[in-house]
């Protein structure tokens, strides 16, 4: 093989191992989110969503998990933040889009009440 063969399969194998690593990292955040038993388990998910964040900064999955995380957590100017970056995301697909839709207006919604018992 000559290098040229050699460079472009070396690029297709890590591109191929680099985006199994995303999905890994986000699937043990949706355990971590899921575990009812952990008292942490809502920064546990957001510290591997931020990771999964940091290999690919365009992954819709992560970037709307983590707005579930900081949405189960209160912290609601980060949830909106997070989804309203699904949206903006060209590469996010249309569901991905209406989840973030979704729950940005719950978001609204629920920032809403919590300023009007203030």
């Amino acid at each position: 093989m000559n290098k040229i063969t050699i460079i472009i399969i070396s690029c297709l194998i890590s591109s191929i191992t680099h985006g199994q690593g995303v999905s890994s990292i986000i699937r043990k955040g949706n355990n971590s989110y899921k575990d009812s038993t952990s008292l942490t388990r809502y920064d546990d998910a957001n510290i591997l969503y931020l990771k999964a964040l940091e290999q690919d900064s365009t992954n819709d999955k992560a970037r709307y998990n983590l707005g579930n995380t900081f949405y189960r957590q209160q912290n609601l100017d980060d949830a909106i933040a997070s989804y309203e970056s699904v949206i903006n995301n060209p590469k996010a697909s249309k569901e991905a889009k209406f989840k973030a839709y979704h729950n940005l207006g719950n978001a609204y919604l629920q920032k809403k009440r919590i300023s009007a018992k203030c």
